[in-house]
């Protein structure tokens, strides 16, 4: 068990499985916004923030006990450069399709110290036409279900 939050470590080690990804080939993997300067190609995909779901502390009755610490990851997907909004759509969900597979089969995952589980907790997907062609967007929210042990 871990002896401390996880979270940053947790995101970074997604981000590096996802980036090695077959189904995310082209597609930027960053850790926090890239902003427009930084952006290398059409597409990315970048850790939006890491929301805290829930803490759950025990009573302190004979010292400090194991915490739960249950929160999400939120991934979010960003493609353009494509000419309808069908292949906008369709390469979100391949994107998102390669982060299913690293969190349903993955299991280096649970190699962190501390992860207890990890799940898809929400997805979404859109794709909106504008002058410069379709942009597909995409939200991806990962929780991981982490236990910390202070002893």
């Amino acid at each position: 068990m871990a002896d401390a939050p996880i979270r940053w470590a947790a995101a970074k080690h997604l981000a590096d499985l996802f980036a090695g990804r077959a189904e995310l080939d082209g597609c930027q993997v960053e850790v926090g916004f890239p902003g427009e300067l930084k952006v290398k190609g059409a597409e990315y995909l970048y850790l939006d923030e890491i929301d805290t779901s829930e803490i759950t502390e025990p009573n302190m009755m004979a010292g400090p006990l194991d915490q739960d610490d249950i929160f999400d990851v939120r991934w979010v997907i960003r493609v353009a450069n494509r000419k309808t909004i069908d292949a906008a759509m369709l390469r979100v969900c391949e994107i998102d399709a390669g982060i299913h597979a690293i969190v349903t089969g993955d299991h280096t995952i649970g190699d962190l110290d501390g992860v207890v589980s990890v799940e898809i907790a929400d997805r979404k997907q859109l794709v909106a036409n504008t002058a410069d062609g379709p942009i597909g967007h995409g939200l991806t929210v990962v929780r991981i279900h982490s236990r910390i042990s202070p002893n």
